[in-house]
């Protein structure tokens, strides 16, 4: 099957979800391997991003996924809050037991001052734990044999001394083996699981880390150390619950065999690296000292026990009897509890199905009326639009026959303006004529009242000399 990632790179590096993409845009990159990708939209599958074909190298293929990228944004989102919600400690209850399980402690969040993220666990020759970055690992797993790799948490939490307070897996849907339980069991270091499902969006993963329901212990340092009691353990009803309301798996439940075995075998080899030095020498004296002491030891509370039991009687052993009776009865209750859920099941999905038969019929029926009204649409705005295309024209033309009568209106204005000009200027003439012809009478006026005057007096001049004896 083909790694399908929802997200991918713009050409600013920025991150773009499949149903924000354009389907032929080709500036998409790979967040993992920074090769050229396209937005695949198709009709049967998922959106998704895919490689190129130009790109596509058998021997070195890209796995980076939807699940590579919320488990990298969890990670991101943990270095940055430096905090993580926790569950409820239940005890580990055998693998037959069905009474109530004690609740160790509740459900709380831890604080980490310090985070680290991409390291791998070591434990040296003296029995010290060591981390180091996963990209410098490999001057690390050669030690001559005297450091041995155990886990690689995706986070690890430590606190003000730089001691480690609490390991953090994050999985999308596989589930830790037994071998790395076992070298948890040997770490001793609480560690949780914390499912990121399929179905989350990367901006709901941060809520995810302050709630509980996808989070579980893989390994508690609380549990590992007490010791469950059937005896007694119905008696401690402050938070105990159910074995069937504790949510199901390995890690709910006592150590198993296998597990066990794998703790051993880890152990196992440890000391027989370090079997034959001197310290080692006088520890296995000690040992031995003290394994006798043990052995006496149990023996005395084997004894005791042996003794405690005879007091007890038939009583005890009576109402034990009693007990796996109802323990029986209630198993086979579950059972058919169990069946009849299954009918149910099977019968709500059949009212399922025909519900989603009838939908689809509903939504097909209202995908053709909606084509229709779109078809009718459609000629509808053909129409429409000739006719809008008929009126404005018409009213091109209306404004180009306003405009020539216009224009028309402007030349006889500028015409009319001219001939008001002109009788300006001809009225102006006229004047000055008529106050030049003013002038010329009141001139000619003058010099005939002069010449008048003169002739009058030639006239009386020339009478004198005619008669000269009237003068005398």
């Amino acid at each position: 099957m083909a790694v399908e990632c929802d997200f991918a790179l713009t050409p600013d590096d920025k991150e773009i979800h499949i149903l924000d993409a354009e389907r032929k845009f080709k500036g998409y990159r790979c967040i993992g391997c920074r090769r050229d990708v396209f937005a695949r939209k198709g009709q049967i599958n998922d959106p998704h991003f895919a490689h190129l074909a130009t790109h596509k190298d058998k021997t070195e293929k890209c796995t980076y996924s939807n699940e590579t990228y919320r488990h990298a944004k969890a990670k991101e989102i943990l270095l940055r809050i430096k905090q993580v919600q926790v569950p409820n400690v239940y005890a580990a209850y055998p693998a037959d037991y069905t009474g109530q399980v004690p609740r160790l402690a509740k459900a709380c969040t831890v604080s980490a001052v310090k985070v680290l993220a991409e390291r791998n666990v070591y434990i040296n020759e003296v029995g010290d734990i060591q981390w180091v970055r996963r990209s410098e690992a490999a001057k690390f797993d050669d030690q001559g044999g005297t450091w041995d790799f155990l886990v690689r948490p995706d986070i690890i939490f430590l606190d003000a001394d730089d001691k480690p307070i609490l390991f953090i897996e994050i999985v999308a849907t596989h589930e830790a083996s037994e071998q790395k339980l076992a070298r948890l069991h040997l770490l001793k270091i609480n560690t949780i699981e914390i499912v990121v499902p399929k179905s989350f969006e990367p901006e709901h993963i941060e809520g995810l880390l302050y709630v509980t329901s996808h989070t579980q212990w893989l390994y508690n340092v609380q549990r590992a150390t007490y010791r469950f009691d059937v005896a007694t353990a119905s008696a401690l009803a402050a938070g105990s619950v159910g074995v069937a309301q504790l949510p199901g798996g390995i890690y709910e439940q006592g150590e198993t065999i296998r597990c066990r075995r794998a703790r051993l075998d880890n152990a196992l080899r440890y000391i027989a690296k370090c079997m034959g030095r001197p310290e080692i020498v006088e520890a296995k004296r000690e040992v031995s000292a003290a394994q006798e002491r043990g052995e006496g030891f149990v023996a005395d509370r084997q004894a005791e026990r042996q003794e405690r039991e005879s007091r007890l009687g038939a009583e005890v052993r009576a109402r034990f009897d009693r007990y796996r009776e109802e323990r029986s009865e209630r198993r086979r209750q579950i059972r058919v509890d169990e069946k009849q859920l299954d009918r149910d099941i099977q019968h709500q999905e059949e009212k399922l199905l025909e519900v989603f038969n009838y939908a689809k019929g509903r939504i097909d029926r209202a995908k053709a009326e909606v084509e229709g009204a779109k078809e009718q649409w459609r000629i509808d705005h053909h129409k429409s639009a000739d006719e809008l295309r008929a009126a404005e024209r018409q009213l091109d033309r209306d404004r180009e026959h306003r405009n020539q009568e216009q224009r028309r209106l402007g030349r006889t204005r500028k015409e009319l303006d001219r001939v008001a000009r002109e009788l300006d200027d001809e009225e102006g003439e006229l004047a000055a004529k008529e106050e030049y012809l003013a002038i010329a009478r009141r001139r000619d006026k003058s010099d005939l009242d002069y010449l008048t005057t003169e002739i009058s007096r030639v006239d009386a001049e020339a009478r004198k000399f005619e008669n000269p004896s009237k003068t005398l």
